[in-house]
C-alpha cells in the first residue's frame, strides 16, 4: 500500500454545459481506498429543468474507462458537499447511497467499450462502484435543461 494522499482533481471552476475531464495518471492502482469530494458552490435552477450529473472515471494502462461513482442528481439551487468513498478490496459491486446502502454485486469483468453496459456515464445516479481501478482517474460533467450553470470542485484522498 502506497502513502495516503490528497489531490485536487478540478479546482473551482464554473460550467455551463456538458464537460469531460480525461483520466490524469495519479498511480492509484496501489491504494486500496479513494474519498471523493465533490463541492457544489452554485446550481443555477432558473428555468426549474436544469440537472447536473457528475461522474468519476477511471482508466487502466490498457485505455479501459469505467465510472467509479455517479453522485445523486442535483435539481435544486443550493450548495452541497457529497463525498462517494469506494474500496478496491471488495467483491465486484455497486452500492446506492440509500441509508443502509443497497448492494448488487457485479461481474468480475466490466464491458466498457463504447455502446456497451459499463462504458463512462453509464452508473446509476447516487451508486458507488467498488471494486478494482486503474492508475488513472477523471470525471465527466453531463448537464442538462435550458440554462444550465455550475460552481464546483472535486478533491481526492487516496488511501
Amino acid at each position: 500500500m502506497r502513502s495516503p494522499e490528497r489531490f485536487t482533481l478540478q479546482g473551482a471552476v464554473t460550467k455551463t454545459a456538458s464537460d469531460s475531464f480525461a483520466p490524469v495518471d495519479r498511480h492509484l492502482a496501489w491504494h486500496e481506498e479513494l474519498v471523493i469530494t465533490l463541492q457544489i458552490s452554485a446550481a443555477d435552477l432558473t428555468d426549474l429543468d436544469e440537472t447536473y450529473d457528475f461522474y468519476i472515471t477511471t482508466e487502466n494502462e490498457a485505455g479501459a474507462r469505467w465510472d467509479l461513482a455517479h453522485f445523486a442528481q442535483i435539481v435544486a439551487d443550493d450548495t452541497y458537499t457529497l463525498v462517494a468513498r469506494v474500496r478496491t478490496y471488495l467483491l465486484p459491486r455497486q452500492v446506492s447511497t440509500a441509508s443502509p446502502g443497497v448492494e448488487a454485486v457485479e461481474s468480475g469483468t466490466l464491458a466498457v467499450a463504447a455502446g456497451q453496459a459499463n462504458r463512462p456515464t453509464t452508473l446509476t445516479a447516487g451508486v458507488v462502484r467498488h471494486g478494482s481501478w486503474g492508475n488513472k482517474i477523471g470525471y465527466e460533467l453531463v448537464t442538462g435543461g435550458t440554462t444550465p450553470s455550475v460552481s464546483y470542485s472535486i478533491t481526492v484522498e487516496a488511501r
